[in-house]
């Protein structure tokens, strides 16, 4: 007998709705507690730096008590946290939510925790390499166009930037600008140029990208400009890494709204929270439409420039 009970709470038993006795056992001398769900309250939402799988089942902080237990040993959430001294998610040993370039950063492992000394200790697990180039814009002038994100490479990156993955000469600036065709619309950069920007980035990731997870993101890019992009190089790229991703975005679309219409428009967070209050049907009832609403908005005042006021948002753009 080593004195030591397990209380084991998968998923299916919190998405239950019944409720549970989440309690210690008062006979054994170590009381570990596993459970896989999503944990609100307590400040957990301010932890965690973005939602690695939706629809997981939602326990408060205050149900389960660490102090009450030896350990608690925590699953779902995708990147090692510590939500309480005695109680911490593991993460995952490899990159594999449904965004892995929020996971680029840290180390990947899993943890060991001693019940005598009360203390946590990641072991560091090799994974693939998984590298976010810095975005950069298409435009002519990266300033220009609605979008309120940062539009040069490596001023902010993008979600999981591997920050100095592709070196600091590369960071620095938008390609130089010499502008094609004329007008009062856009104006893009020439092909050659955003070919040669590419062809920077790439060469100044340390140690290549042979056998490394790639991304980059290139914003504002027109169908007619990618066809003339270099495909044979991105080939090539694509055959050297693991795997190479290149993310070309479409321009944003500015729509001109005229005047004189016979009624209001609504705004785009009035659109938002009409879709999801009328026509939206939640795919699980432990969805929270209110929370959702409240999200979105957020979400838009973020995307607008406004400070965002939401602890789960503001955790994610620190992060």
């Amino acid at each position: 007998q080593i004195g030591v009970s397990v209380l084991c709470v998968p998923h299916a038993a919190l998405a239950s709705g019944d409720p549970l006795a989440l309690d210690p056992d008062p006979a054994a001398a170590v009381n570990v507690l596993m459970l896989h769900g999503d944990v609100v309250g307590g400040g957990a939402e301010a932890r965690l730096r973005y939602v690695s799988e939706y629809g997981g089942a939602r326990i408060e902080a205050a149900a389960i008590r660490p102090e009450r237990w030896d350990y608690v040993a925590l699953g779902h959430y995708h990147i090692a946290t510590e939500l309480a001294p005695n109680m911490w998610y593991a993460g995952g040993i490899e990159r594999t939510s449904t965004n892995i370039w929020e996971e680029a950063h840290g180390e990947k492992g899993f943890l060991t925790y001693d019940t005598e000394t009360r203390r946590v200790t990641l072991h560091p697990v090799p994974t693939r390499p998984v590298v976010d180039l810095p975005r950069f814009s298409a435009r002519a002038d990266a300033s220009a166009g609605p979008s309120a994100r940062p539009r040069h490479p490596g001023v902010g990156g993008g979600e999981g930037e591997e920050r100095g993955s592709a070196g600091d000469g590369a960071r620095g600036a938008q390609p130089s600008a010499a502008p094609s065709g004329g007008g009062a619309g856009p104006r893009w950069l020439p092909a050659e140029q955003i070919d040669a920007h590419i062809r920077r980035l790439v060469e100044a990731v340390p140690g290549g990208i042979a056998g490394k997870i790639v991304r980059l993101v290139i914003e504002d890019v027109p169908r007619e400009l990618f066809r003339q992009l270099d495909h044979r190089q991105i080939r090539a790229y694509k055959a050297e890494a693991l795997h190479f991703h290149l993310d070309a975005r479409r321009p944003e679309v500015r729509r001109v709204v005229g005047y004189g219409a016979p009624f209001r428009r609504r705004t785009l967070e009035e659109e938002v929270e009409n879709f999801l209050q009328r026509h939206w049907r939640p795919s699980s009832r432990e969805i929270d439409v209110s929370r959702l609403i409240e999200l979105a908005k957020t979400y838009l005042a973020a995307e607008a420039g406004a400070q965002p006021r939401d602890a789960l948002v503001e955790a994610r753009m620190e992060g």
